[in-house]
């Protein structure tokens, strides 16, 4: 190979990164796409099996640009943990707790956050089968998710039950233990939706979450 022809491949091979260091919008946006492919890759395939330049290329950038931006195929399953947090639990579960008013009937509020749950599955379903699928494998992967945000939605929800458990509205319990119930009802049925959508459907939004919000304060028995 002629020194002009290695020029050409040197030059072929750096173009991409060198877009990654001197230009920020079109860094942001081609971390994003690669971002974009990997959920598809990895929700379809799996971890294991999503390959690195099968998803370099669905997002049109060379394996060398991918491996540039995220070090490594287990950086990028890294990154997509903070496009978990970012997408799913800072905007419905953190932010639904922490606008919850004082002076909010508790129906009102856990109807509210049940229909976020909702929209969760909706529009997340792919990141969501990522996470079911691989932190269980990979805890270290999505570290980050598990030892910020996970204590973060626990503190403010049992802050969030204690106060309807002084207001009244609330038998006296332990608020981790209710916080535990409570998130266990709607991360299972996120975690259903997603494993089995067509079992899982949802029926109107509002109505279901009112039902939902019911089921959690009333329980199924009878009412005397």
């Amino acid at each position: 190979m002629n020194r002009k022809s290695k020029e050409a491949e040197s030059a072929e091979q750096t173009a991409p990164d060198a877009l990654f260091d001197t230009n920020p919008r079109i860094s942001n946006k081609k971390r994003e796409a690669m971002l974009d492919a990997a959920v598809l890759i990895f929700s379809r395939d799996g971890y294991d099996g999503g390959k690195t330049l099968e998803i370099a290329r669905e997002a049109g950038v060379s394996e060398a640009t991918l491996f540039k931006y995220f070090g490594s195929k287990h950086g990028l399953l890294s990154a997509l943990s903070e496009r978990i947090a970012d997408r799913i639990f800072r905007p419905y579960l953190l932010s639904a707790l922490e606008q919850s008013g004082e002076n909010v009937p508790p129906e009102q509020a856990i109807a509210a956050i049940m229909q976020n749950r909702m929209r969760i599955v909706n529009e997340n379903l792919p990141l969501l089968r990522i996470l079911l699928a691989e932190a269980p494998r990979d805890p270290a992967a999505f570290s980050g998710l598990m030892e910020q945000a996970l204590p973060r939605i626990f503190t403010l929800a049992d802050s969030f039950h204690a106060r309807y458990m002084l207001d009244g509205a609330y038998r006296r319990l332990d608020p981790r233990l209710v916080s535990r119930t409570f998130l266990s009802l709607m991360l299972g049925c996120v975690a259903l939706s997603s494993l089995m959508p067509k079992q899982f459907q949802f029926g109107e939004e509002a109505a279901e979450a009112a039902m939902l919000a019911d089921v959690f304060l009333h329980g199924v028995g009878a009412r005397g």
